[in-house]
């Protein structure tokens, strides 16, 4: 398998999938809050160039295009996504949420949780709504939607059931770690559906990326080993 990328989703798919002929792109841009033109013509090069293999393809875009409001970063992705569905002769494209491994970086639960060792304050919009995914499910999902067929030639949102607020999640991770932070609430907050009639089709009604209490169970999981990496 040629997975493009050394990053959290890289890894894990190497790992998981070393003899697979699907070009994986997990190399592109991930902060929502990029506006960087040259990163993003980056990552154009980058599909470009895996779409010239003649192999089929997985690219991982971003469940905010569901949402209400553009950005730089989602008009990036949607061009991706048109890039790869007008040309790749073949493809599967996996909308992700909030993706959540052990990995520092500037994504959500990793930043809250380098503000919550640091006993800095957060400031968390009241309404905003996020979807939590563990990168392990990704994998495991994605392999799944493959090896069904269901998401060939389609745009597929890999996304658990429920939502989560911004605000649970910080005091959520505030009691793990016993952090001393103080949290603020602010007005604003976006939020979005991720409808997921794929999985449905696909998963057991007991699979755990169905529960209610998924993403406190995801934060459970990797709150002390991200802590781990601010300290």
């Amino acid at each position: 398998m040629s997975v493009l990328g050394k990053g959290l989703l890289g890894q894990a798919f190497c790992a998981a999938y070393p003899d697979s002929e699907r070009v994986i792109i997990a190399a592109g841009v991930s902060n929502s809050l990029e506006t960087d033109l040259s990163e993003f013509r980056r990552e154009e090069t980058l599909v470009k160039k895996a779409i010239d293999t003649g192999k089929e393809l997985a690219y991982f875009s971003t469940c905010s295009l569901l949402g209400a409001k553009a950005t730089p970063y989602t008009e990036h992705k949607a061009r991706m996504e048109e890039l790869i569905g007008s040309n790749a002769v073949g493809f599967s494209i996996f909308r992700l949420p909030q993706v959540v491994g052990v990995v520092r970086n500037n994504t959500l639960v990793s930043f809250f949780i380098g503000k919550l060792v640091a006993s800095d304050t957060l400031r968390i919009q009241e309404s905003a709504l996020r979807y939590l995914i563990a990168v392990e499910d990704v994998v495991r999902l994605a392999g799944s939607l493959w090896d069904s067929g269901l998401s060939r030639n389609k745009t597929v949102n890999i996304a658990p059931s429920h939502a989560i607020s911004a605000l649970l999640i910080a005091r959520t991770l505030k009691a793990m770690l016993g952090s001393s932070s103080r949290i603020e609430t602010i007005p604003g907050g976006d939020s979005y559906q991720a409808p997921t009639p794929e999985l449905s089709a696909l998963l057991e009604p007991s699979d755990p990326i169905l529960s209610e209490r998924y993403a406190e169970s995801v934060l459970a999981r990797y709150a002390h080993k991200i802590a781990s990496l601010y300290t």
